[in-house]
């Protein structure tokens, strides 16, 4: 499980893109470290993005498109097709939430908070190529 750190704007770098199920649903994690410098340095998070059921592609408002156009600084030109190469090396700035509540609407224990990336807000420092 991912820690719990204040609901903030970190940066961080791009560690690894893995692909599992969540809720029912496929979903691409991409897996951030922090190196804000503060008590929560290195702690990892993930940015969930949900997938298309079947062979479908990724619509234009979807979370991993979203990500792409901050770390390309333009659209994928296929949505079908998105590498997740494109956030290597490079260093973003992000925003947290504290995830409260289970699948269900139900309200978490407090000890089973935790916090993920809402989404990308820019890159800081890495080049930004198609």
């Amino acid at each position: 499980m991912p820690p719990l750190v204040p609901d903030a704007e970190y940066t961080g770098v791009f560690l690894r893109a893995e692909h599992g199920r969540f809720e029912r649903r496929a979903r691409w994690f991409l897996w951030f470290a922090i190196s804000t410098p503060g008590p929560h340095l290195k702690a990892e998070l993930y940015l969930s993005c949900p997938c298309p059921e079947g062979k479908g592609s990724f619509g234009l408002g979807s979370k991993l498109v979203a990500a792409y156009a901050v770390a390309t600084g333009a659209m994928p030109r296929r949505r079908d097709r998105i590498t997740k190469a494109v956030f290597r090396n490079k260093l973003f700035r992000f925003r947290t939430r504290t995830v409260i509540k289970d699948k269900d609407g139900h309200v978490r224990p407090a000890a089973d908070h935790y916090s993920v990336i809402d989404r990308l807000l820019a890159v800081e420092a890495g080049k930004v190529t198609r």
